[in-house]
């Protein structure tokens, strides 16, 4: 998987740039962007190559949190991106996106505390076994002070050890340190292996979902916007809209994630390859990072606090793995949300010439 990674993104990049003008239906995609050329990427290879699922303990100094560990591993968005699913003890899930800007692997961890802290390693460091991640910045925080994790290393000793040290700005916690073994394979997309408990019990002194170490957050409150977008879990089916021609069937899946702080989705058009979005609150606004199968990562954020029954309409915010800004093509996404069981998307691009791409979605009975 590791040598095709690199290879299956540029193939797909230079054959979207060649056949987009003569597309069927079948196979069009929402505004898209010309990515940073794709090299041989040792840092999100090794990270690929960790797909599936993994077992171990957190060994920190703190026994308040000396607990069981799962991870799983899974290759997303034309495998432009590796998500990891992460359970510490008796918390809530809580998924990491890691992708490639230029020189450099990126990191989103999406936190059960409601933050979503950003990270970047060198792709290519000392030791080629290992990436070292640093605090770069965070959505829905109060202020900086509250932000809590600040590093993160990923070591990897082929084939079946694996060991995360995460780190905090706060000298009261102790970093954890997850050494973690690979897994037989089971069930596809699942933490805990065969025959372990769904849930875990968390052990005495263990904290529950919404106290992670990781970040203090903006308070868990209700925000009318995002608990819209929270109704839309489950599965969804529909096609996008054609002033002529056939129109593509679409399919589209969300998913609450990292104990319900963000929204995944899963959006699959034609025969064109999954890609994923996350949603998620950032102060009084909604943010999204789409996963793009093209290679980049554009972000987008509702210019102000959307009125409850009003379209969300989130514009482009900035991106990463661009060359530069103006061959960024996605300037907006609008979802319509009709009722519990009606849900219009309309991705628009950065060009004239180009038209919105309109997918009409119905909640999967």
């Amino acid at each position: 998987m590791s040598t095709a990674l690199a290879a299956r993104v540029i193939a797909g990049v230079l054959v979207f740039r060649v056949l987009a003008p003569t597309l069927a239906a079948a196979d069009r995609l929402p505004p898209g962007s010309s990515s940073a050329p794709a090299r041989t990427q040792p840092g999100l290879s090794m990270l690929a190559a960790l797909e599936g699922d993994w077992e171990g303990v957190n060994e920190t100094t703190d026994r308040r949190y000396a607990t069981r560990v799962w991870l799983n591993y899974r290759v997303i968005s034309n495998e432009s991106a590796v998500m990891e699913t992460l359970r510490l003890g008796g918390m809530a899930p809580m998924v990491t996106i890691y992708f490639l800007d230029t020189d450099h692997v990126m990191a989103t961890h999406y936190c059960s505390s409601n933050t979503q802290p950003r990270l970047r390693a060198p792709v290519i460091g000392p030791d080629p076994r290992t990436l070292k991640f640093a605090f770069l910045d965070c959505t829905n925080v109060l202020n900086s002070s509250q932000m809590n994790v600040s590093a993160l290393e990923v070591t990897v000793d082929p084939p079946h050890r694996l060991t995360q040290v995460w780190y905090s700005h706060n000298r009261n916690w102790q970093p954890f340190r997850l050494v973690l073994s690979r897994v037989p394979p089971g069930p596809p997309g699942s933490v805990a292996p065969p025959g372990r408990p769904a849930s875990p019990a968390a052990p005495a002194g263990v904290p529950t979902a919404g106290r992670s170490p990781v970040a203090v957050s903006a308070p868990m409150v209700q925000f009318e916007p995002y608990e819209r977008m929270k109704a839309l879990e489950g599965a969804w089916v529909g096609g996008t809209v054609e002033k002529t021609g056939p129109s593509a069937p679409c399919r589209a899946t969300y998913t609450l994630i990292s104990g319900g702080a963000a929204v995944m989705e899963s959006l699959s058009i034609g025969r064109s390859p999954e890609m994923v979005t996350v949603y998620h609150q950032d102060g009084d606004q909604l943010m999204g990072t789409h996963y793009c199968e093209s290679n980049s990562q554009p972000r987008l954020r509702t210019r102000q606090r959307p009125r409850p029954g009003e379209s969300l309409v989130f514009e482009f915010l900035d991106a990463t793995n661009v060359m530069n800004a103006t061959s960024m093509n996605i300037s907006s996404l609008e979802l319509d949300i009709r009722s519990r069981d009606h849900l219009i998307q309309t991705w628009r691009s950065r060009s004239r010439q180009e038209p919105p791409t309109i997918i009409d979605l119905v909640r999967k009975k």
